[in-house]
């Protein structure tokens, strides 16, 4: 007999404590930069990440994913336990100077909100040291009519 999957909201004893962050955001640059730099933004932004939620009490690092999407190129970046490499693959474009970024983090022993808060603030402390903003997101209004 099969393990049936469990649907009613509560976790898999074997998974009490996991918990996960996800954002995704574009940032631009004020100067374009070249496929090694954007490689190295990513390494820099999982490996803080995955410090500053070692430095809140993470037992373990379950992964920290980035896509980071532009214009003639994608990368793909991972790092799963703590002081791991990063790998990045994907296709790299000659100078870019504006990326959509979707982070997602999935991280044993500390809560959704430090999670997030490590997130946002090694996202920000990177995105800083390498000349990016995140662009504003326009308002959707909606007619409720």
């Amino acid at each position: 007999m099969s393990n049936p999957i469990n649907l009613t909201g509560s976790p898999h004893p074997d998974h009490e404590g996991i918990n996960s962050y996800g954002i995704k955001c574009t940032v631009v640059a004020k100067d374009k930069m070249g496929p090694a730099m954007v490689r190295k933004f990513a390494t820099d932004l999982l490996r803080s990440i995955s410090f500053a939620c070692v430095r809140f009490g993470a037992i373990d690092i379950g992964h920290i994913k980035a896509y980071i999407g532009y214009k003639g190129g994608f990368l793909y970046a991972d790092t799963v336990g703590e002081q791991q490499e990063v790998v990045i693959k994907g296709k790299d474009a000659a100078m870019v100077s504006e990326l959509t970024l979707t982070l997602n983090s999935v991280i044993l022993g500390i809560s959704e909100k430090a999670i997030k808060e490590a997130t946002e603030e090694m996202l920000e402390s990177t995105l800083k040291s390498f000349g990016f903003i995140r662009k504003a997101i326009p308002n959707i209004q909606v007619n409720h009519e």
